[in-house]
């Protein structure tokens, strides 16, 4: 497999931002919802769709017929 450029900048820029916080999910979490307010920003949250039956059978294929 060639190497992309492109790809490795982005491996290096997010191991570089991991390391600032010494791999910490819930810092970096916690920094990505501070930069977020601080963007002025916003985000839109729609209402999940309503469940969808596929040809008048339910869609969840693990229950037992």
């Amino acid at each position: 497999m060639r190497n992309d450029p492109i790809i490795e900048e982005i491996h290096k820029v997010r191991h570089e931002y991991a390391k600032k916080f010494d791999f910490d999910l819930d810092a970096m979490f916690a920094d990505l919802k501070i930069k977020e307010k601080e963007s002025g920003r916003y985000r839109v949250v729609r209402k999940p769709k309503p469940f969808q039956k596929e040809h008048g059978h339910s869609v969840d294929h693990f229950t037992d017929a």
